[in-house]
């Protein structure tokens, strides 16, 4: 982390996770582009912690910067020392061999961003929807129940 200059850092705490989805994910991202709205770091790390499990994200809005989105995910942070990365479980004291031995995984695109899916489709639809109603106005809302 010192090494990409990053200063913090969040741990999450979850009963359980799914690192096999989210490591198909990050093949997945890695055969993205780079776009600067809806394909940055933001979406990408959105996308893996989603793909892990991590509940109740924040949307990555496109009116909303990286840092600003690290900011209001919902741990403490954490400075990105020797010792706090010791405590967090995350620098072991000596080196270890990875504890997965399975192969490189298969790419694969999480269902929010599969185009057309259900997920996809509600994805977009929170995505966007604040953006449509702040520059359309009450319109953008939908329409009206009866």
């Amino acid at each position: 982390m010192k090494l990409r200059a990053y200063d913090a850092f969040k741990l999450f705490e979850i009963p359980t996770g799914n690192p096999d989805q989210a490591d198909k994910t990050v093949a997945w991202i890695g055969l993205q582009p780079y776009l600067v709205i809806f394909r940055n770091c933001m979406d990408d790390t959105y996308d893996v912690l989603r793909a892990y499990g991590i509940p109740d994200l924040p949307m990555p809005m496109a009116e909303i910067t990286p840092n600003r989105w690290f900011d209001q995910l919902s741990p403490a942070m954490q400075p990105v020392t020797a010792q706090a990365l010791q405590d967090a479980g995350l620098a072991p004291a000596s080196h270890v061999e990875s504890l997965r031995t399975q192969g490189a995984a298969q790419p694969e695109a999480p269902s929010w961003r599969t185009p057309g899916s259900p997920d996809w489709q509600d994805f977009h639809e929170k995505l966007l929807r604040p953006t449509l109603h702040r520059r359309l106005g009450s319109s953008a809302a939908g329409p009206a129940q009866p």
